[in-house]
């Protein structure tokens, strides 16, 4: 495993920080040319792959190497390590994200190491995400049962929710699919019985379906060692532990079972989730154990689970998270709910863009005789357009700005016109009524 080991500044550090260049990407293949996201609150990222010795050294590899292509196509720092003692409140700090990686068992085994997980999550409102054999073989309270309201049951256990029961040969191939189960209704290729679900899941769902954003429906033909569940991971409602809401289950990945002979058959088979946990955010991914030559799911820079897990960890960070209205500069144009957990601001819209008035004179905007004009106030700087046009789409003004602060559209009929400014990264679109 020695050469499995972070590459380090000095010898004998046990960590790195990503470096852009550094040799850790020699013989990778070459980025795609891709922009950052537009909004995304990742910075730093940490990789906890600690495992007992000689288990999935290959994947755990395989792993780092697609995290390093993503800390360099995107630019955040990459810590990883695999040394429990590292795990810290004073080295959590500063992250967004915590990653654990086929750890197979209790691997959070340092004295205040589980408290300093956990608070990173719940109190300091943090996202986790679990690869593969990572948190659903950790007591609750023993290993291989679960009971998630046991107090001895552990914070990773109950964040992976459902319990390894069992799994396939590596590698097994089968289809993987996008969960799009809505209200009401009944997983796909759920056994006779199954209940109608309580609320959206996957796609379906406000809160993650940008995640699924350029990613296909179905993900046929992938090779990996296919877990098998107690029960379904769908079937876990909220619940509180130690005054921390712990919500239900969101599905994102289910498996086809009739793509293959699964090692337990259940019909309603999930293979990804997301959970809220107090003010942050847990998700479980069994998928990422194949990782042989060639056939690795997450080396590739294009496999599908590679950019989910990508997709995945921004919805950890809440980058799907805070402003939808394009009038504010706190405006995310990938936001598809305010607020996720209770920690989250109620009202991320603060600082108005642009302010269109109407009326009658400058500055008075009663209904009194006078010449109508529409006032435009501009609170951002920079090269702005300004188009007006009537109720019949026919253009009566049109300019550019740069760096105004107010701007006056005057001598215009009684009527209802549309305007709308423009900016290199928002639009704002308003109805003014001038009678």
């Amino acid at each position: 495993m020695k050469g499995l080991e972070p590459i380090s500044a000095k010898p004998g550090s046990r960590r790195k920080a990503a470096v852009l260049l550094a040799p850790f990407f020699l013989g990778l293949p070459a980025l795609h040319a891709q922009p950052a996201p537009f909004h995304t609150h990742i910075k730093r990222v940490i990789v906890y792959d600690f495992a007992p010795p000689g288990e999935h050294v290959a994947s755990r590899a395989a792993f780092r190497q697609s995290m390093g292509l993503l800390a360099q196509q995107y630019r955040f720092q990459l810590d990883t390590t695999r040394e429990p003692a590292d795990i810290t409140t004073a080295y959590l700090s500063g992250a967004q994200i915590l990653v654990a990686n086929d750890g197979d068992g209790d691997v959070f085994t340092a004295a205040g190491s589980k408290q300093a997980v956990q608070d990173f999550v719940e109190k300091d409102g943090h996202g986790i995400l679990m690869i593969h054999s990572a948190g659903e073989v950790v007591p609750c309270p023993t290993a291989g049962l679960e009971n998630l309201s046991d107090p001895d049951c552990q914070f990773l256990a109950r964040v992976a929710v459902r319990q390894y029961l069992s799994h396939n040969i590596d590698p097994t191939t089968a289809t993987v699919y996008v969960d799009s189960v809505a209200k009401g209704q009944i997983p796909p290729y759920a056994i006779t019985g199954t209940p109608a679900v309580a609320f959206d899941h996957g796609i379906k769902s406000d809160e993650t379906r940008s995640i699924f954003t350029g990613l296909p429906r179905s993900f046929p033909g992938l090779r990996d060692e296919w877990f098998s569940f107690r029960d379904s991971p769908r079937l876990q409602g909220d619940m509180t532990i130690g005054g921390e809401i712990e919500g239900r289950v969101n599905v994102l990945l289910s498996i086809e079972e009739s793509s293959y002979v699964p090692a337990n058959k259940t019909g309603d088979h999930p293979i990804a989730w997301t959970r809220k946990m107090g003010n942050g955010l847990g998700a479980f991914n069994s998928s990422g154990h194949r990782a042989a030559a060639g056939d690795e799911i997450f080396f590739q820079q294009d496999s599908v689970i590679h950019r989910f897990n990508w997709q995945l960890m921004r919805y950890l960070a809440k980058d799907f998270m805070g402003c939808m209205d394009p009038n504010f500069a706190e405006y995310n144009p990938e936001a598809t709910v305010t607020a996720l957990t209770p920690g989250d601001p109620a009202n991320p819209c603060l600082t108005p863009t642009t302010v269109i008035k109407a009326g009658l004179g400058r500055g008075d905007f009663s209904t009194s005789a006078g010449p109508r004009v529409i006032s435009i106030s501009f609170n951002s700087i920079g090269k702005q357009t300004v188009k007006v046009v009537d109720v019949h789409g026919k253009a009566v003004f049109a300019t550019t700005v740069m760096d105004r602060s107010e701007l006056m559209v005057p001598g215009l009929r009684s009527g209802i016109y549309f305007v709308t400014v423009s900016s290199a990264t928002k639009r704002t679109v308003r109805k003014v009524n001038l009678f």
